[in-house]
């Protein structure tokens, strides 16, 4: 049973491990597990992810893991993020807001690109990213959306 963290107790912080991210694959690295090992998120087998947990649980670092893979395997990425609570701040290659009203426009931009995509995948003739990069690659960066409440 994972342990909670009292609010007046400082959690223990994972070390970022660099070495589980390979450049080129949607293969992140989101913490370690209660016996050490390496927690990686394979995002051709999953490419969405839903972080919930309770207050002061490391959802915000799992995020900020998740977003520095993404920069590390791919530095010509995409990568938007809206966090109300401004925790996230800022990450490499990554549009930021903590405002409402612009995190709106945000999500308008980043639909405008992602159809731009999809119809850049679509007419080559493939049915996702991962089939065009592979036949492609580099071309059409990945594209990443952050929302952390």
């Amino acid at each position: 049973m994972p342990k909670i963290i009292p609010q007046d107790e400082d959690p223990v912080i994972i070390p970022f491990d660099q070495q589980q991210i390979e450049r080129g694959k949607l293969v992140s690295f989101l913490g370690v597990d209660i016996r050490g090992s390496a927690i990686r998120n394979n995002r051709k087998i999953a490419p969405h992810l839903r972080v919930t947990g309770t207050t002061n649980s490391g959802k915000t670092i799992l995020i900020r893991n998740e977003m520095f893979s993404n920069w590390l395997a791919f530095p010509n990425a995409i990568g938007y993020a809206i966090d109300y609570k401004a925790g996230i701040k800022s990450a490499p290659h990554t549009k930021f807001t903590a405002d409402m009203v612009a995190g709106v426009t945000m999500l308008r931009e980043f639909l405008l690109l992602a159809a731009q995509n999809w119809k850049t995948v679509s007419d080559a003739g493939f049915d996702n990213w991962f089939e065009y990069d592979a036949a492609h690659p580099g071309e059409l960066p990945p594209l990443f959306l952050t929302i952390d409440e």
